[in-house]
């Protein structure tokens, strides 16, 4: 049994019913995309996340994981984990770049760049697929809105890490003066 709620409570209740119910399905939606792009690359042994490596690794200055991770908005060892398997494969290589010992930049081998070509007619019909399933502007609007979650994210780990920073100063001052 339900009990009665104030005309105030019902309203939150239903805007918060219909929001949740928007928040599902447009997960829903997202997940079907990556299905349908990796679905679309399964031949090749690739999945969209890596495909989208092999994509931005097509260029005249190598990047290193960290660069790849801001670019795609994502963790560092979300992107070493997939560059792991590309490089298992002989797809990308990793390099000390010129004069930096520790850092390694990354390259497409030839065959990374073989398989590259292969994917890109089916990355193109499937890409065009997943804009006619969701919408274009949607998939435009979806991308601005995990951009500006991730540099919300971004902002608040260097908010965290200030604060930390500051409660280990305070700690040190007390223990000082203790």
């Amino acid at each position: 049994m339900t009990c009665a709620l104030s005309a105030d409570k019902a309203a939150l209740l239903a805007h918060a019913s219909q929001s949740s119910l928007d928040h599902l399905l447009a997960q829903r939606s997202m997940r079907e995309i990556a299905r349908r792009l990796n679905d679309a690359l399964r031949s090749l042994h690739v999945s969209a996340a890596q495909f989208c490596l092999l994509a931005l690794l097509y260029r005249d200055e190598p990047p290193t994981v960290s660069e790849l991770a801001q670019e795609m908005q994502m963790e560092t060892a979300h992107v070493s984990a997939q560059l792991s398997i590309l490089m298992r494969r002989a797809l990308v290589v990793a390099h000390a770049g010129q004069g930096e010992r520790r850092r390694r930049r990354l390259t497409l081998t030839p065959y990374g760049q073989s398989v590259l070509l292969d994917a890109l007619p089916l990355w193109i019909a499937a890409s065009d697929d997943a804009s006619h399933f969701l919408g274009s502007a949607e998939l435009h609007r979806l991308s601005s809105l995990a951009k500006t979650v991730h540099a919300t994210d971004r902002a608040d780990a260097a908010h965290a890490s200030d604060n930390l920073i500051d409660h280990d100063t305070l700690i040190e001052a007390e223990e000082h003066h203790a």
